[in-house]
């Protein structure tokens, strides 16, 4: 039932009743046992959820399909350690006959916030069809969000054991009294941000979906940009769409400076050709001693009318496995094992990237790559910079089960919401789509298709709390599962130090 929504978005509730009985059962046990039984549900759970995970990992390594199976178990096991811990610590809540209604949700974001994953996997993304559930990140974030669907779970999981006389009525029908109002304010919230959204300038943008990994997918992009038929103000393409190229290199207007500051052979020495507005795409940059050898910076280039590099962002947050190995620094042989084989430099720089549009006014285009609209504080501190709209170049051809696409998009909606940001994600083989301000999906194209749409993007000023303060509500929860873990064991002194005593005094006499 955990995995449910994992499947489908559309099995959200499921997921929520699974989540809640894991809580209904975790009161029933003992803190070890309840660790016991948290860790081997959240593993199963984790296990279904991301089934296509050894299948990657298997053609991405050197890894046979054992030894990729293995690895897999290992690290749901990992992550399903934040359930095992959580459980634990409802069923020593219970043991103490403590109410954890209000302490469960804390709990919960301590651990999903604190622990390092393998999978960026949150429980708010379980319930990402709920967009009025979704509305809390503005101010709290994705932790916001994980809270409010553990509050709705453990109220759920105490109404049953209030119907068995367990507990009282009022605390669970007060935590789902608080549900049911925070669901209809998010809707209402919803319903103004869009209506603030549509006041805002807008940036008309066409988003092409091709595999550049294919021979001849440059002409393919370039010919589906050029047969867009609707006006537009900037073209997007893929990740890893053009080649490799000197940073010294500032226009593609000569094709044969372009040959000399970049490797061969180059599938994209005029990308740009016949386009009359302009491109951003994705490629590789080295600098003096990297030609055919690196190290290399995956670069996002925005290129003028004129053919001239107007801006560049560099990827800051590498992802693991594909572009880097945790721990590689101590165990080298870990990234041949995992066929890494092309070195990268992370980017320093927050900053968005400028475009003037026709009318002479000037939009600030947050740029995301990859792994990056996973990543709460990339999209925050590039918002907190001055980024209108979000736009993510995403090469995800290594991820062939469209599961693993789907999930990536979920992933990333959130990021709109917490910043009042528009998200466009352009794909190489999907998921290509337009997500509102308010994390509702407008647009989208079917995956591992070669195709384009064009969208009106939104550009915001204004900036959240959650841009400003960032994870101000997961230090928090992270605050009140110390407070509430070290309250017991304070109490637990207190009672213990008057029975000491008097068996010392018993000894003594």
């Amino acid at each position: 039932m955990l995995s449910a929504s994992w499947l489908s978005s559309s099995l959200f509730a499921i997921s929520l009743f699974g989540l809640a009985l894991l809580i209904f059962t975790c009161v029933r046990l003992s803190s070890i046992r309840g660790f016991m039984f948290g860790w081997l549900a959240g593993t199963i759970a984790l296990a279904i959820a991301f089934h296509w995970a050894p299948a990657c990992i298997e053609s991405s390594t050197h890894l046979d399909v054992g030894w990729a199976r293995s690895v897999y178990l290992l690290m749901v096991a990992w992550d399903a350690l934040i359930i095992a811990v959580f459980a634990c610590l409802v069923s020593f809540a219970t043991s103490r006959r403590e109410s954890f209604v209000w302490f469960a949700p804390a709990y919960w974001v301590a651990m999903e916030y604190s622990w390092p994953r393998l999978f960026p996997w949150a429980i708010a993304h379980s319930q990402s069809d709920v967009v009025s559930a979704l509305q809390v990140a503005e101010y709290a974030g994705t932790s916001g969000v994980s809270s409010l669907v553990v509050l709705a779970a453990t109220g759920l999981a105490m109404l049953i054991l209030a119907i068995g006389g367990q507990v009282h009525w009022r605390e669970p029908i007060i935590g789902l009294t608080f549900v049911v109002a925070a669901l209809v304010w998010g809707q209402y919230r919803s319903r103004e941000v869009e209506t603030e959204v549509s006041a805002c300038r807008h940036l008309r943008i066409a988003a092409v979906q091709v595999d550049p990994t294919y021979v001849g997918a440059v002409d393919k992009m370039r010919e589906l940009s050029l047969a867009i038929s609707d006006p537009v103000d900037l073209i997007v393409w893929p990740e890893t769409s053009l080649g490799h190229y000197h940073e010294s290199l500032d226009t593609f207007a000569d094709p044969l400076e372009t040959s000399l500051w970049s490797e061969s052979p180059n599938p994209a020495s005029d990308p740009s050709d016949g386009f009359n507005v302009p491109l951003l795409a994705g490629g590789k940059t080295y600098a003096d001693g990297g030609r055919d050898g690196g190290p290399y910076r995956n670069t996002a280039f925005l290129i003028d009318v004129d053919k001239s590099i107007v801006g560049r962002y560099v990827k800051r947050t590498l992802m693991p496995i594909g572009e880097y190995v945790p721990g590689e620094a101590w165990w080298p042989q870990a990234r041949q094992w995992a066929a890494v084989e092309l070195p990268l430099v992370q980017g320093t720089s927050a900053a968005p990237l400028s475009m003037s549009s026709p009318n002479g006014d000037t939009a600030k285009l947050g740029v995301l790559i990859c792994f990056e609209d996973m990543s709460r504080e990339n999209a925050r501190s590039t918002v907190l910079s001055g980024a209108q709209c979000l736009i993510a170049l995403v090469n995800g051809s290594e991820f062939e089960h469209v599961d693993a696409l789907v999930q990536h998009q979920r992933l990333a909606m959130l990021r709109s919401v917490e910043n009042r940001r528009a998200l466009l994600r352009c794909a190489s083989t999907g998921i290509t789509c337009f997500v509102s301000p308010t994390g509702r999906i407008v647009s989208t194209l079917s995956p591992q298709q070669d195709d384009a749409m064009v969208v009106s993007i939104p550009l915001v000023d204004r900036q959240t709390l959650y841009t400003r303060f960032g994870e101000w509500y997961s230090w928090l929860c992270i605050a009140m599962t110390i407070l509430s873990i070290g309250s017991a064991r304070c109490i637990a002194l207190l009672i213990c130090m008057p029975q000491r005593r008097g068996q010392a005094s018993k000894v003594l006499q």
